[in-house]
């Protein structure tokens, strides 16, 4: 699901770009002209990179190991493709349960 999350916001990123140099003409742009779409987007990432990690049962901070040239292999490496925390952690519960008086179910069971 991370995949997919990251990927929709990259698509959604380039999409916005295309719209705006077709609104444009075509002209040149100023270079802070696309600064609030790529703020967006990187609120985005780190939005989802933060909520993936708590996923795993680390805290978002350690998001900033991404910005290290090597490590940031490994950890986006570990983000796609080690699984989530089986159940509740410490920073809730896992995605697809909501909590019910009784304890915790699966999303899919609720109608």
């Amino acid at each position: 699901m991370y995949f997919f999350a990251q990927l929709g916001s990259f698509l959604a990123f380039i999409g916005l770009c295309l719209c705006k140099q077709a609104l444009s003409g075509g002209r040149p742009n100023p270079p802070w002209f696309a600064a609030p779409l790529i703020a967006a987007w990187v609120w985005s990432v780190v939005c989802l990179d933060v909520k993936r990690l708590h996923d795993l049962d680390y805290r978002g901070h350690w998001a900033w190991l991404k910005l290290v040239p090597v490590l940031n292999l490994a950890v986006a490496g570990a983000m796609l493709f080690v699984i989530g925390t089986p159940g509740p952690n410490r920073f809730g519960h896992g995605p697809g349960q909501v909590s019910v008086p009784g304890g915790r179910v699966p999303v899919s069971f609720i109608s």
